[in-house]
C-alpha cells in the first residue's frame, strides 16, 4: 500500500473535504469566506516567494479548507432559507398562496400558469416562502388571469 506522503494532490483533496465537512458544521457568510480566500491566496504567494516553508504549508492548508467551505456554501445556499424548494416532493399535500405571475395558458386538458408565492401551508401551519412554481390545473372551467390572487392545494413535485 502506497503512503499519502507521495501523493500531494490527495493531501489537498483531503483538505478540501475537511473544508466541506467544517462548512456543514459552521455557517460562515460566503462573502467573508471569499475575502479570507483572497487573503490566503496572497499569503500563499508571499510565503512561497520568501521561502518560508512552514508558513507556506500552513497557508496552503488554510487555503484549501476555506476553499472547501466556500465550495459548499456556493452549492447549498444559492436559494434563500425560505425558498419553496424545501417543500417540494413532500409526501403530503400542501396549500400555496400567491399571485399569478404569467399569462394563463389554457390547453386542451389543463390550464398552466406560474405563481409567485407568498406562503405555503404544511400540516395546517402557514409559512412565509418565496419563489415561483408552475401550476397545472385540470379544472378547465376556472377563469383565471395574470395578477389574480390564488390559493391552491395539492402535491408539490419536482419537474420531471
Amino acid at each position: 500500500m502506497t503512503s499519502v506522503q507521495n501523493k500531494p494532490a490527495l493531501k489537498l483533496f483531503i483538505l478540501l473535504i475537511a473544508g466541506i465537512i467544517l462548512g456543514r458544521c459552521f455557517i460562515i457568510p460566503p462573502l467573508f469566506l471569499f475575502s479570507i480566500l483572497i487573503l490566503s491566496t496572497i499569503f500563499v504567494f508571499i510565503t512561497f516567494a520568501k521561502q518560508f516553508r512552514r508558513l507556506f504549508a500552513l497557508c496552503v492548508i488554510f487555503y484549501f479548507i476555506i476553499a472547501g467551505d466556500l465550495l459548499l456554501q456556493t452549492r447549498v445556499s444559492s436559494f434563500p432559507r425560505n425558498h419553496i424548494r424545501q417543500y417540494v416532493d413532500l409526501p403530503e399535500a400542501v396549500a400555496i398562496e400567491g399571485i399569478i405571475d404569467s399569462p394563463v395558458d389554457v390547453r386542451e386538458k389543463a390550464i398552466k400558469f406560474v405563481v409567485r408565492l407568498d406562503s405555503v401551508w404544511v400540516a395546517y401551519m402557514p409559512r412565509a416562502v418565496c419563489g415561483k412554481i408552475l401550476i397545472t390545473l385540470y379544472d378547465l372551467h376556472a377563469s383565471l388571469k395574470y395578477g389574480d390572487h390564488i390559493v391552491a392545494k395539492g402535491m408539490l413535485a419536482s419537474p420531471s
